[in-house]
């Protein structure tokens, strides 16, 4: 889904899924000097179908480093991509949750975490797309993402704020859709290049 415009911006989308509520991959990103970002969970678009059903409950939370090799979730999505929470879980049925959010050298690396809240009845995968726009080009300029994934036991899972950030590396299929180009890009890694 298309959630805004701007000539400047690059765009990238990854395929991903919950599979028993667990995202396929996270988002560990590292700045070097003060950034802005939008990411956006979209899922597939059933208007119009005989087998439409309810959008299932999506919320982005993005966290940074504690003491001790804890991290801590500071801001989750709401219904105003601009005006994340700082202290709520919302989880909202709608095919596009975004929030936008400045990322800041001295917290790095971050922690940008995609969450799917269970529910009687749910499949056991849930496809969507996790975009994330920035005026910088990620993999240069100072700005690095690297996809990661997380264990289904994992406390942030269970909406615990304070977590250990046990994340492994993986790889994945991504999308690069530079604003010079008319068409996105496919690339494959466990970062953004």
């Amino acid at each position: 889904g298309c959630f805004l415009f701007h000539p400047s911006l690059n765009d990238y989308r990854v395929p991903s899924k919950f599979v028993e509520c667990t995202p396929s991959c996270v988002l560990e990103v590292s700045v070097e000097q003060p950034t802005w970002m939008c990411f956006t969970i979209s899922q597939q678009d059933r208007r119009g179908r005989q087998d439409a059903i309810e959008y299932q409950p999506v919320m982005l939370s993005i966290a940074q480093p504690l003491e001790k090799g804890l991290y801590k979730v500071v801001q989750n999505s709401s219904a105003d991509a601009y005006s994340p929470s700082c202290d709520k879980w919302i989880f909202l049925q709608a095919r596009d949750v975004s929030l936008i959010h400045k990322f800041l050298p001295e917290h790095s690396p971050y922690l940008v975490i995609p969450r799917l809240m269970s529910m009687t009845g749910q499949e056991g995968e849930v496809p969507y797309a996790l975009g994330f726009s920035c005026n910088r080009v990620v993999g240069h300029d100072g700005v690095t993402v690297q996809f990661k994934a997380l264990d289904k036991e994992n406390k942030v899972m269970h909406n615990f704020p304070k977590f250990d950030p046990e994340a492994t590396p993986v790889v994945v299929d991504y999308q690069v859709k530079s604003p010079h180009k008319g068409y996105p890009e496919m690339k494959q890694g466990q970062t953004v290049y």
